[in-house]
């Protein structure tokens, strides 16, 4: 406790089980204490783990003004996000050259500037100032950086045919690592080595501090440009244009205003209190799919992905009628219920009688499209740049024998369902509360309610719409791209992403308790069982 009173820039390393902090202050400490050298890289006993977690996880290192938790005896000058050094000494897999995680791709960085960042300099960059100002509210401060800071090139062991296998596994580690916050919350991973489906891979990771996924992916777009013609903008699919009703008397139409103002009123007062509920008293069971345990969010994490044909979506929905959103929330439904009944072969969980609540994640700005990173950072834009997002909590529909049901009554109550939250102001009542809660609370506050929120729900889904035509970055065309939030505790997230006539749904399984071999071939039977039964419909 004496040697870290007071003490700033430390942290928590999860997988090490020990702290982080940098070599001098390591060879500084242990000059001090000599018998505390066991523990530079070595784990602890996990009851002594669970207390220097308590003691750490407040822990601000901002480079201006720091504090720990046990320091602090007044005021509110501290945020809670727990953070791993990247400056760390990590002994993992040294093999010559060979690289296995980013931690020795970083290492390597930090000896010479890469060859892949061409005659880059310094640039200036937005990174955030977590010190608070006199009313409580975060800023972004502008600092110099270096690229080859934020771009790492991790190098692969030679003469293999295909790196799918090492590439998931170096994809696992950068799941588990925490940005620094000492630089702007970003990097670039450029995997140049061969897979099944592609050449060479590029990683963007980026923290969700800088903004939503529809603030990310705008500045993306900005930087890419198509792959046909260069000089063209991309453009993305056009929503579905709502038939206007047909003309009717006065009456008849105040009748039907007033009963949908009476639909819209109603689904808004449930889904509102239903989502408080959800986030503070009420959690899912335990399911194959929920493990109901705390630090789900520091556990390895495996993503998979699984590619379907938009215009197979597209001839579902015309058989069935909705949205492409109704077929793909079907989909996914199905395949829940799927993979859970093949788990249920071995009698831990009662498939059926679980109770599995999906937490679907929607853009709350008022537009119809991306918007340029200039028009975004504008100060009177209608999508301004950051966070803007609301949630809403769907229950999965359920079933006792999912190999034997009718597969499109997924679709047609996923459609039900989310017709009813459409027509609700519930997602935009939680945004709106979540955005007071930051101002007049502080962002501590709302990353609490939010971590309860997801813990209580069983999986997280959330989607965006990808350019139709083909991206390149620089000279390289873009085969495919998908998203995966990470850090959050659940076992299972799912994001979906349209581009070039193929949907994209990414599963992001923690390991050991989900199997995702299994999960991609239970969604992959889903949509087939679906299609085919679409098409079989007069």
């Amino acid at each position: 406790m004496d040697l870290k009173r007071g003490e700033t820039g430390l942290g928590w390393n999860v997988s090490k089980k020990t702290i982080d902090a940098s070599d001098e202050w390591q060879d500084e400490r242990l000059k001090i204490v000599p018998a505390t050298k066991k523990f530079r890289y070595g784990g602890i006993v996990p009851e002594l783990e669970d207390k220097m977690n308590i003691m750490f996880s407040s822990v601000v290192a901002t480079g201006v003004h720091a504090c720990t938790a046990n320091t602090v005896s007044q005021g509110r000058e501290s945020i809670a996000e727990r953070t791993m050094s990247e400056e760390e000494n990590d002994p993992l897999d040294k093999t010559g050259n060979v690289e296995s995680s980013p931690a020795e791709a970083r290492k390597r960085r930090k000896k010479g500037k890469s060859k892949d960042l061409g005659d880059f300099h310094d640039t200036t960059f937005l990174i955030l100032h977590v010190v608070k100002d006199a009313d409580g509210i975060q800023h972004w401060k502008k600092v110099k950086i270096k690229v080859e800071d934020h771009v790492i090139t991790p190098t692969f062991p030679s003469g293999l045919e295909l790196y799918d296998k090492l590439i998931d596994d170096y994809l696992t580690k950068l799941a588990m690592e925490r940005l620094s916050p000492l630089r702007p919350l970003w990097e670039l991973h450029l995997l140049k080595y061969p897979t099944r489906s592609t050449a060479a891979t590029a990683v963007f990771k980026l923290h969700h501090a800088l903004g939503d996924g529809f603030s990310l992916m705008g500045a993306l777009f900005s930087c890419l440009r198509r792959a046909d013609d260069p000089s063209l903008p991309l453009t993305f699919p056009s929503r579905r244009q709502i038939s206007a009703p047909m003309k009717a008397g006065m009456l008849i139409q105040c009748c039907r205003a007033a009963s949908r103002a009476v639909e819209v009123g109603l689904n808004t007062v449930n889904d509102f209190a239903w989502g408080l509920l959800k986030s503070s008293l009420v959690e899912d069971d335990r399911t194959p799919v929920r493990s109901g345990e705390a630090g789900v969010e520091f556990r390895p994490l495996v993503i998979s992905k699984v590619v379907f044909s938009l215009e197979d979506a597209r001839k579902i929905k015309d058989k069935l009628g909705g949205t492409i959103n109704d077929v793909v929330s079907g989909v996914i439904f199905y395949g829940i219920q799927l993979y859970m009944n093949a788990v249920n072969g071995g009698g831990a969980f009662r498939v059926g009688m679980g109770k599995v609540t999906a937490l679907l994640l929607l853009n709350t700005r008022n537009v119809n499209n991306y918007q340029y990173l200039d028009e975004m950072k504008s100060p009177d834009s209608k999508s301004p740049w950051g966070n803007q997002f609301g949630f809403i909590h769907v229950s999965v529909p359920n079933c006792n024998d999912a190999d034997n049901v009718d597969p499109l009554t997924f679709v047609l109550k996923g459609r039900q369902i989310i017709r009813a939250k459409r027509n609700s102001l519930g997602v935009y009542l939680t945004g709106r509360m979540l955005e007071l809660l930051r101002k007049h609370r502080g962002s501590e506050v709302v990353a609490q309610y939010m971590h309860r929120t997801l813990m209580n729900a069983s999986a997280t889904i959330s989607n965006l719409t990808g350019p139709v035509e083909q991206m390149m970055m620089g000279n390289n065309p873009i085969s495919n791209f998908y998203f995966m939030v990470i850090g959050v505790p659940q076992n299972l997230t799912v994001t979906v992403v349209s581009y070039m006539e193929k949907l994209t749904v990414a599963m992001g399984t923690e390991r050991g308790f989900i199997d995702s071999d299994l999960l991609v071939s239970s969604m992959t039977k889903s949509f087939q069982r679906i299609f085919q039964a679409a098409m079989q419909k007069a």
